[in-house]
């Protein structure tokens, strides 16, 4: 394969419109006086979807480092949005449930979370979604 200029390589481009994506969305979030950064979300989101998921699965689960996903958790603890548990099976593991506030937040924020995917794919057609979607994960499996 022929060496290109970076800013025409594909995964350069995806890695500067996830950037691009977290930095609107972070602007977004305080634009509207909420308090998460778009990793917090992510987590967040998640531990509501899957609730008792515990901090391992829960990493796997957002491609996430182990040690990102603690500090994490530790501020979403601090915040009141989540919880954890002891598992009975367990005494190193702990289960993530989302608190009554964690779900106030949540409910907040999904509608402007809804509102940015709509911003991003503005103008783009439902097939291309999909074709980009296949894609996407056709790139995941090439890496994994």
């Amino acid at each position: 394969m022929k060496d290109k200029e970076l800013s025409s390589v594909f995964l350069f481009k995806l890695e500067t419109t996830a950037k691009q994506f977290r930095r609107y969305k972070n602007r977004v979030f305080k634009k509207h006086n909420i308090d998460i950064t778009s990793d917090q979300w992510i987590l967040l989101k998640n531990i509501n979807e899957a609730e008792g998921i515990n901090q391992s699965e829960l990493g796997i689960r957002c491609k996430k480092e182990a040690a990102a996903v603690t500090r994490t958790l530790d501020i979403l603890e601090k915040k009141q949005w989540i919880t954890r548990e002891a598992n009975p099976n367990s005494r190193r593991v702990y289960n993530l449930f989302t608190t009554k506030n964690g779900k106030k937040i949540i409910a907040i924020i999904l509608p402007i979370a809804l509102e940015i995917r709509t911003q991003a794919r503005m103008n783009i057609a439902d097939d291309d979604l999909t074709m980009f979607n296949r894609l996407l994960d056709e790139i995941l499996t090439n890496l994994g």
